[in-house]
């Protein structure tokens, strides 16, 4: 067993079994619309390394994004 002081935030971040895909979640509304761009947003500034787990996450939010879009249209 060992031990982690931090933060939720900090754990989740060095946790493999929590953290970056923790909160990804099916779009199905406007508002679930908005907080999914919001995320991949932040992501457009300091692009994720292809296969890491930020990198994953931007491409499951690009792909929920996408079919968001497509069934709107």
């Amino acid at each position: 067993m060992h031990l982690f002081v931090g933060t939720h935030k900090e754990y989740d971040r060095n946790n493999p079994e929590k953290g970056v895909m923790e909160n990804i979640r099916p779009i199905e509304t406007e508002a679930d619309y908005d907080w999914a761009i919001a995320e991949i947003t932040r992501y457009f500034e300091n692009e994720p390394e292809v296969g890491s787990p930020d990198g994953d996450r931007f491409d499951v939010l690009a792909t929920l994004i996408e079919a968001y879009e497509d069934k709107r249209a």
